[in-house]
């Protein structure tokens, strides 16, 4: 059916916007390509189709080979509402990919908030402040200080935002992507915003900060 990875990568790209019925059996088959670039693509565009089939395939890219792919299965999976997912990500918090382990720890959160699911929260938040202590990664930790902090746990949301001015720039870049998750510290936000606009170097990141500033305004 497709000639080259050229011609499946832009049958996924444009898969959302198809207006035919989606043949998850084809997309299946891309999920298990060759080439880890379709199947990191693969689990990219399934985010934008939330379903069972599309759960379903994500589910079976969290134990791909490649660091790339499981990670963004993670990304994807934001909206689920299975606590057996959660009890699959959590198994996932110890992978040797920090980019992983971060995105594992995102989706564990977006998915308790998805399913309300209170008491389960608690033994997630315990096991994210013992991940914190020990975690060696920041950009791990950033990923952890916003999930505690969407599960009510209002102390971490210091440390999530002094990252913003973290010395590596992808860990400013990090903490700006996902910034808007925790909407109930404007007032901090803009003030750290503002402070690290008039310290950015980096261009496309200080035009990033002033994006966001217009969000919180």
């Amino acid at each position: 059916m497709f000639k080259s990875t050229l011609e499946k990568l832009d049958y996924l790209l444009n898969l959302d916007t198809e207006k035919q019925e989606i043949d998850f059996h084809i997309v299946r088959q891309l999920s298990n390509d060759t080439d880890a670039e379709v199947r990191s693509q693969c689990a990219e565009t399934l985010t934008l189709i939330p379903c069972e089939e599309s759960e379903s395939i994500l589910v079976s890219l969290l134990d791909d080979a490649d660091n790339l792919v499981r990670a963004n299965a993670c990304d994807s999976l934001k909206f689920s509402h299975s606590k057996l997912i959660v009890k699959k990500f959590i198994s996932m918090l110890s992978d040797t990919s920090y980019l992983v382990r971060g995105y594992a720890t995102l989706t564990i959160a977006d998915i308790l908030a998805n399913i309300s699911e209170g008491q389960f929260s608690g033994e997630v938040v315990q096991l994210f402040k013992n991940n914190e202590a020990t975690e060696q990664s920041d950009w791990v930790k950033i990923a952890i200080y916003r999930s505690l902090v969407m599960l009510g746990e209002n102390e971490y949301f210091i440390p999530f935002i002094n990252m913003l001015h973290s010395s590596d720039y992808r860990n400013r870049i990090f903490v700006l992507n996902i910034i808007d998750d925790i909407p109930n510290h404007k007032k901090e936000i803009l003030n750290h915003l503002m402070k690290q606009q008039r310290e950015e170097v980096i261009s496309h990141i200080k035009q990033k900060i002033q994006e966001k500033l217009e969000v919180f305004h």
